[in-house]
């Protein structure tokens, strides 16, 4: 015998539910513990830009790493000097149509560190942790060349650490 359903669950059913599954990964910010600004400029920090897929996710991940006291998402490496959030997007669609050869930016996060608390490879090893980058220009559900895997080091001491062979046999 079938249970006769309130006219409430038939809505959350009909509505909620299938709005709930379509909602993007990517699609909003998450909450981020407010940083003190005056910490910042007291202390010797270093930084690096790291893309690892959906910025947001990237955003928390590093964040929560003892010793990173500033984690800024942006775009980084592609050709449009001035992009945003909708223009990343638009040449996306124009890409995967094959209407434009333009490189497209990646979506990066900024993590700034203090490196008397946290070494370098220590963040590299949780960014690799956080992401797999043998998907190509994609993560997980979120796919187009903005969320492919990426290190922008600015120093010859990064891209030796960065490089490091054995920094992906550290992962725990």
């Amino acid at each position: 015998m079938r249970q006769p359903t309130s006219k409430i669950s038939k809505w959350i059913l009909a509505f909620l539910l299938p709005l709930t599954l379509s909602l993007q990964s990517c699609a909003k910010e998450p909450d981020m513990p407010e940083q003190n600004d005056t910490d910042l400029t007291q202390m010797h920090t270093e930084s690096i830009v790291l893309g690892m897929g959906c910025f947001w996710g990237a955003e928390k991940r590093l964040s929560e790493v003892n010793g990173v006291v500033d984690v800024e998402s942006g775009y980084a490496g592609g050709d449009d000097q001035n992009a945003g959030y909708q223009d990343v997007l638009g040449l996306e669609r124009k890409i995967q149509m094959g209407r434009s050869t333009e490189r497209n930016h990646s979506e990066v996060i900024k993590v700034t560190y203090n490196p008397d608390l946290v070494t370098l490879e220590s963040i590299l090893i949780t960014f690799w942790e956080s992401h797999n980058p043998t998907q190509g220009d994609r993560q997980g559900n979120d796919v187009g060349t903005n969320y492919r895997s990426v290190i922008y080091y600015q120093t010859d001491e990064e891209r030796v650490i960065a490089k490091k062979p054995g920094i992906l046999i550290n992962l725990r």
